[in-house]
């Protein structure tokens, strides 16, 4: 089994480190030193069916840790993991400041080669980009990259993770990317193979579609208001349709 790091501590952090070590790998997750103590005691940071009882157990069997020191953090990792929940500022855009310093403290406590997976959303090319700010504080330790997104659905993220559609790898190594997919073999789900500016755009497009889907269900909600339609029928009969399928989201409402 592997050992991995992984960084940005929140929602997405503390489901893929918890669901990593409950695949049996060793995995230490930095954060701050509060943060962490709740976390060692089995208190997730936000609340996912399943996920403090998965923390809980794994920290008993040792396969787990969260720790405020990036050094220790990153002792003998083999893949370190950026999956901070990328914030934006008033204009909507990302801010990549937090994620940046992650980058740049990754480097500077590096003390192997590692491979490095992106799982935040983040701009198209921003894997690659802080591949090289590892690179320029870690020489002459070695850096491959991989863009991994997260589908994971808020309130149901556990079980996502691991009854995933598919994960995608996005590497423009083939080695690098089989090294990165062993990860997630034990799930026996669908691994999509692709380059990294593909897997960080094929994030982007899955928002906006299922963002399109709430939005345009909601029109048809509105319309079916003024003429006196059931939107919940037009919707069960859309999802009948193969093309559409069952599982789209259209449901109105927030």
């Amino acid at each position: 089994m592997a050992t991995v790091c992984v960084t940005g501590i929140w929602h997405q952090g503390t489901v893929v480190s918890a669901c990593l070590a409950d695949l049996g790998n060793n995995v230490r997750g930095v954060c701050d030193e509060q943060v962490a103590e709740r976390l060692n005691s089995g208190q997730a940071p936000v609340y996912e069916p399943r996920l403090s009882d998965i923390i809980e157990q794994n920290v008993k069997a040792g396969r787990l840790r969260y720790i405020a020191d990036y050094s220790e953090g990153l002792h003998g990792a083999e893949f370190v993991f950026i999956c901070t929940d990328t914030p934006v500022n008033q204009n909507d855009d990302s801010d990549l400041s937090s994620i940046y310093e992650i980058a740049r403290n990754i480097g500077r406590h590096l003390q192997n080669d590692i491979t490095l997976c992106v799982t935040a959303q983040v701009p198209i090319g921003t894997s690659e980009e802080l591949a090289g700010i590892v690179r320029r504080f870690a020489t002459p330790h070695q850096c491959a990259v991989a863009y991994v997104p997260e589908f994971l659905r808020l309130g149901t993220a556990v079980e996502t993770f691991r009854e995933a559609d598919r994960f995608v790898i996005g590497c423009n190594e083939q080695v690098v990317a089989k090294r990165v997919a062993g990860l997630y073999e034990p799930l026996g789900r669908p691994i999509v193979f692709t380059d990294i500016r593909s897997a960080e755009m094929a994030k982007h497009a899955s928002n906006a579609f299922l963002a399109t889907s709430i939005s345009f269900i909601n029109e048809i909600a509105n319309l079916c208001e003024v003429l006196s339609a059931d939107a919940l029928e037009v919707a069960r009969i859309l999802k009948l349709d193969r093309r559409i399928g069952r599982y789209a989201f259209l449901s109105p409402g927030l």
